[in-house]
């Protein structure tokens, strides 16, 4: 609809001479994948199934409450975890920034003892 009242717009200034050229107008593709997120049980059974195993355990859970894509996970250091505010800076390997990821208050709890369990 929005684009049907750009052209008629465009349409009616080209007819009243307000402006001139050709501006072409299109529709943008729409990314048709649903987010689908995790429901309170399902992230329960995760966590569960990924006690034993506690280097997963931490993944799973930085990118359940800080929502790290596997790629940052994957390529941060000891460094990259700020334990005072509970948090993991990022780096982007596109656009060589550095962004900061607030974690939850309960989650500091887990961050230390893994980090003690796999640098020390």
């Amino acid at each position: 609809k929005d684009i049907t009242n750009l052209k008629a717009f465009v349409n009616w200034g080209r007819a009243n001479r307000y402006m001139n050229g050709d501006i072409k107008l299109k529709l943008l593709k729409e990314d048709e994948r649903p987010v689908i997120s995790l429901s309170t049980t399902q992230i329960i059974k995760l966590l569960s199934a990924a006690r034993p195993y506690p280097r997963l355990r931490m993944r799973i859970l930085l990118a359940l409450v800080t929502g790290l894509r596997r790629g940052d996970i994957d390529t941060w250091n000891v460094s990259d975890l700020d334990f005072e505010n509970s948090g993991v800076i990022t780096r982007s390997t596109k656009t060589r920034k550095s962004m900061s990821r607030q974690a939850k208050p309960g989650v500091s709890g887990h961050m230390e003892p893994y980090h003690e369990e796999r640098y020390n």
